[in-house]
């Protein structure tokens, strides 16, 4: 039996709601590492029993506060972890399900399904082929685990020694495409994703949507915007990502902030933020951004 544990990154959370996924997880997995990326009040009070908190003192992104978060667990004797944000919903029985998944499956990694907990749809699964051509999978359709190359990290289980043969998440990155990228590295070393419609949680993307057609727009913030465009263009340095994806990624992130531009009230922070990105990333320029 994998001894599996669970690292949660946090930033000013909402602490019902992190008290609330600290308790669901207790019981579903050997110990809890929250790592907190400087937020403005301590959570080390929330943590207690069978959780451990480790406060960074700043934000240093969610890659860095991942790695470290993997590191604790290893130190601690971990065989597996699983990632959780401070907002997640995991319900009784997820972690179990994804062992099995593992254990009767094989593989590395793991991933449930997910529903968006505001609009109430299933979010497509999604597999880049080396050539960058990308087949999706609807949740409803699947009746065992399919293997893709790329996965969200909440809620994904992975065992620790893929860290030691891929390497950790890629702190230049700081948080967008972090987990895309580091998915990437897996499939380009053999390792894909088992992602079980049997194993399901909520997850909602944005602050809200705009929906356009058949497709929906996630709303982010300006300044995470920076991040979503800007490593786009970091994505075409990188020899493991296909150019059709990191192109088709480029000419999407411009599309979706001209629609944010054209619908949001902050236009002047979008257009100001998606020019600032475009400039980094052709620069190569990583890590966190500066106060403008």
């Amino acid at each position: 039996m994998l001894t599996v544990w669970a690292v949660v990154v946090t930033h000013n959370p909402d602490s019902p709601t992190l008290a609330t996924l600290l308790d669901s997880l207790a019981g579903q997995v050997r110990s809890i590492v929250v790592v907190d990326n400087g937020s403005t009040d301590s959570v080390a009070g929330l943590c207690s029993g069978s959780s451990t908190c480790v406060e960074l003192g700043a934000n240093l992104g969610i890659a860095a506060a991942q790695n470290r978060g993997v590191r604790e667990a290893m130190r601690n004797g971990a065989d597996a972890v699983v990632f959780f944000d401070q907002d997640s919903v995991v319900p009784p029985g997820l972690i179990e399900k994804l062992v099995a998944c593992l254990t009767e499956e094989g593989g590395n990694i793991a991933a449930p399904v997910f529903r968006d907990s505001r609009q109430g749809f299933d979010y497509p699964i999604v597999h880049i082929a080396p050539s960058g051509r990308r087949r999706r999978y609807l949740p409803s359709q699947l009746e065992r685990p399919v293997e893709v190359s790329t996965v969200i990290s909440s809620g994904t289980l992975v065992r620790c020694g893929l860290f030691e043969e891929v390497g950790f998440f890629d702190e230049a990155l700081f948080i967008d495409y972090v987990d895309t990228e580091w998915c990437l590295r897996c499939a380009r070393a053999g390792h894909l994703v088992r992602v079980d419609p049997r194993a399901r949680m909520e997850h909602a993307i944005g602050e809200h949507s705009y929906r356009i057609g058949p497709f929906r727009v996630p709303v982010h913030s300006p300044r995470r915007r920076y991040y979503r465009v800007r490593n786009a263009f970091l994505l075409a340095r990188m020899v493991h990502v296909p150019a059709l994806m990191w192109m088709t990624e480029i000419a999407s992130a411009a599309v979706h902030q001209l629609v944010l531009i054209i619908r949001d009230g902050r236009r002047g922070d979008y257009f100001r933020y998606y020019f600032l990105a475009v400039l980094h990333g052709m620069r190569g320029r990583t890590g966190p951004l500066e106060a403008l």
